[in-house]
C-alpha cells in the first residue's frame, strides 16, 4: 500500500482492520461509513444504506455528513467497568 487508505479501504485491509470486521454482518456498517465519508458506493451498498437510513429526500451519497447517531447501539463495555 503506497498511500494512505481511506476509513472504508482501512476495515477491509487485512493488516490493518480486516480481522475484526469481516464477513457480511459488517456490510451495513461499512455502507454508513462510507456515505458518512461521501466514498464511492456500489449500487448494492447505497441501496443497503437507504433501507438503514432511509430513502429521504435529499440524501445524496457526495454529501457527506457531520456526525453519525447510531440508534439502539448499547454502549461499548470498557476494562475495568464493573456492572
Amino acid at each position: 500500500m503506497s498511500t494512505l487508505p481511506n476509513i472504508a479501504e482501512a476495515i477491509d485491509h487485512a493488516g490493518l482492520f480486516g480481522p475484526w470486521f469481516a464477513g457480511a454482518s459488517w456490510n451495513g456498517w461499512r455502507a454508513i461509513i462510507k456515505a458518512a465519508y461521501s466514498l464511492p458506493m456500489s449500487e448494492a451498498e447505497v441501496a443497503l444504506f437507504k433501507t438503514i437510513a432511509g430513502d429521504g429526500q435529499g440524501w445524496a451519497p457526495s454529501a457527506g455528513c457531520h456526525s453519525i447517531m447510531p440508534a439502539g447501539s448499547r454502549p461499548a463495555e470498557r476494562p475495568g467497568r464493573h456492572k
